[in-house]
């Protein structure tokens, strides 16, 4: 009888304790909210690539409803039903989602804070603390770009790129070197650890498009 009891009391208090563990959704929607924090995540996160079919969604995923058509999103992915499977597709302008996944790069034009993920632009609303997906706003390129450390880089055109488009693949290289590497030199407070990573990653891409890097 003892024994008995002794073991509805730890199950009793287990149960208790299992009442006080946070929710794994709202503690990643408070991390992700900029009013916390305005940088990214440090991990890197990986996507697949737009075409992309499954047969089953992933556990967790949000179903949405964008100009009257069914959308599914889960991680900074957007899939769309087709006969028995999910499609992966660009994000559809005016989806709202709760929460991003690590790896985005956030910029400010103007008093607008926007965030860019696996080729996406988010616009953030403290009213409703959702992330809508817009066009890439006028002035991004420029924004990060400017925000950029030059650092010891130097880039030298191999195939005579104007200095307009030597810009702007700079640009697109340090966007798509934040996030596969998970390491944003425009923010403050980064993991020194992925800056390698994100030097590789710039360079391969610099590289891939006909420059020169030392």
């Amino acid at each position: 009888m003892k024994k008995l009891l002794v073991i509805t009391i730890t199950a009793a208090l287990a149960l208790a304790l299992l009442a006080f563990v946070p929710d794994a959704e709202a503690q990643n929607n408070k991390r992700d909210n900029p009013a916390v924090s305005a940088r990214h995540n440090a991990a890197p996160a990986r996507f697949l690539p737009r075409g992309h079919q499954a047969k089953v969604l992933p556990a967790g995923h949000l179903r949405l409803s964008v100009g009257g058509s069914p959308f599914f999103y889960h991680g900074g992915v957007f899939y769309r039903p087709q006969g028995s499977v999910y499609v992966v597709v660009s994000a559809p302008i005016g989806a709202r989602v709760g929460s991003l996944p690590t790896g985005f790069v956030s910029f400010s034009i103007g008093a607008r804070r926007y965030y860019r993920l696996n080729a996406t632009y988010y616009l953030y609303e403290p009213k409703t603390q959702e992330y809508v997906v817009v066009a890439e706003p006028e002035g991004a390129a420029g924004a990060l770009a400017a925000a950029e450390p030059s650092g010891p880089l130097f880039v030298y055109p191999n195939e005579g790129q104007s200095e307009e488009q030597t810009r702007r693949d700079r640009y697109e290289c340090y966007v798509w070197a934040s996030e596969q590497s998970g390491f944003d030199p425009a923010q403050a407070d980064q993991p020194s650890e992925f800056q390698s990573d994100y030097d590789r990653a710039l360079s391969a891409c610099l590289a891939g498009r006909g420059y020169t890097v030392r």
